[in-house]
């Protein structure tokens, strides 16, 4: 789970500022509150929904997000520049790094992760295990000094080796958290919960953005009936009209689109729990996976839809549904995943092409289904989740930019609304900022 986020100095960042999943002192809807297990422990928010002007920063909060989450689980190449995006409407920020940080939540514990950088280098990176009272630091990394690591201190002389071996092998652009992660720290050193679990983690940071297709639907395969029976009946509950889903197996060398250098590429690249979501024509959409006896297979998504008055089905392309229902493909998958594992699932522009009541209805779902401890934190524009009888202050957030184009944050608790005022009028009307500072046209 994630208990806080800041960024600085990236894209239109450029101070340092935070987003807190922190409950504040809001006593409705107390069922949204992920309750600490102890004193020393920390409760979070299950939902964060972020509102904002067209190009206020929403979107630059979660693509920050994924800058820091793609450096992590994905490394950077020998001898290759970091791609940063840094402030760029002022000159002070051209030469300072970027820096990025995660409170989390992950197998019990709280943890404070981060890096700064620049193009070039990791500049610094840090892990302390957290609590209300107290940090304990895990590792920790500082220009032109060696990565300091406590966690090796307790254990046995050839895992200290190892670590260490580890830290001074670290590549001056690559994390050091990634490098523990590409050297199979998990099989190698006994001590190491602290640094797999944040790994793991991030892992679970599930980003969904508004061009995102298809992405959710790669958890079917056809041994998960559970799943295929969730899907249809989730896409009866959101009146999409069809009725079922399938894959058609398809024989991969003959699928006529993919060129053959590409289908080399990908059966090199997939293994038997890897999964490829292919796009190879305006129409059709394929995953590819491997069996258990190492052949690649090629499966179709088809939908299906009954015909008025008569027993048998047609059959569509995935492509051929409206862009809403296309869109449903990607959600989903999280409904369906809520009580089986801890996730934090961040949707860019949840209500794009879909209808509002669609919009209102799955967050709705989320909240009332979720018995895990997994979060959900959107951006949006639609103000019908803009409802104090529904939703906590502390759960909606402002984004806006200010004179000098930085984008700031701030809770809607700060403003104090009563529960009962008309939140999504008083936002219209500009009451707490974070809109359009429209322009009349007839005098400009």
């Amino acid at each position: 789970m994630l208990i806080r986020y800041t960024v600085e100095n990236y894209l239109s960042f450029g101070e340092r500022v935070e987003f807190s999943m922190i409950p504040g002192k809001v006593r409705k809807h107390k069922d949204h509150v992920i309750l600490a297990k102890k004193p020393s422990d920390i409760s979070v928010l299950k939902l964060g929904i972020l509102y904002g002007a067209n190009a206020s920063g929403k979107s630059n909060l979660i693509k920050s997000m994924h800058f820091a989450r793609e450096l992590i689980l994905e490394g950077t190449k020998p001898d290759r520049p970091i791609q940063l995006a840094r402030f760029r409407l002022n000159t002070k920020y051209r030469s300072k790094p970027s820096r990025f940080e995660f409170e989390i939540k992950a197998n019990g514990n709280n943890y404070a992760y981060g890096f700064s950088c620049d193009e070039k280098k990791i500049c610094e990176e840090w892990l302390y295990r957290i609590s209300k009272k107290s940090e304990k630091e895990i590792f920790s990394r500082k220009p032109d000094s060696p990565i300091s690591l406590p966690i090796a201190d307790s254990s046995h002389e050839n895992e200290k080796s190892f670590i260490r071996f580890l830290a001074k092998g670290t590549r001056d652009n690559q994390l050091f958290l990634t490098e523990c992660r590409e050297r199979n720290l998990e099989q190698n050193f006994s001590n190491n919960t602290d640094i797999i679990d944040v790994i793991s983690w991030f892992r679970k940071l599930i980003i969904i953005f508004p061009d995102s297709r298809f992405g959710g639907i790669s958890y079917i395969n056809k041994q998960d009936k559970d799943f295929s029976n969730s899907l249809s009946n989730y896409l009866h509950v959101f009146d999409t009209g069809i009725d079922g889903i399938e894959l058609k197996d398809e024989d991969f060398e003959l699928v006529p689109q993919i060129p053959n250098e590409i289908k080399e590429k990908i059966a090199s690249d997939i293994d038997e729990k890897t999964i490829a979501n292919v796009v190879v024509s305006d129409r059709a959409r394929y995953e590819i996976a491997k069996d258990v006896e190492g052949r690649v297979k090629a499966y179709r998504y088809i939908t299906n839809h009954k015909v008025k008055n008569q027993k048998e089905f047609e059959q569509f392309e995935i492509a051929d549904e409206s862009d809403g229902t296309q869109r449903l493909f990607d959600l989903i998958p999280i409904l369906h995943n809520l009580n089986r594992s801890e996730n934090v699932f961040i949707i860019d522009e949840i209500n794009r092409s879909l209808h509002p009541n669609l919009t209102l209805n799955f967050v709705r779902i989320f909240l009332k289904t979720s018995t895990a401890n997994s979060q959900l934190i959107v951006t949006t524009h639609e103000t019908g989740l803009l409802d104090l009888r529904k939703y906590r202050k502390d759960e909606i957030w402002l984004v806006e930019k200010k004179s000098d184009e930085q984008t700031i944050l701030f809770s809607l608790e700060e403003f104090q609304p009563r529960f009962d005022k008309e939140i999504r009028k008083a936002y219209l009307l500009g009451r707490f900022g974070a809109i359009p500072k429209l322009k009349d046209f007839i005098n400009n």
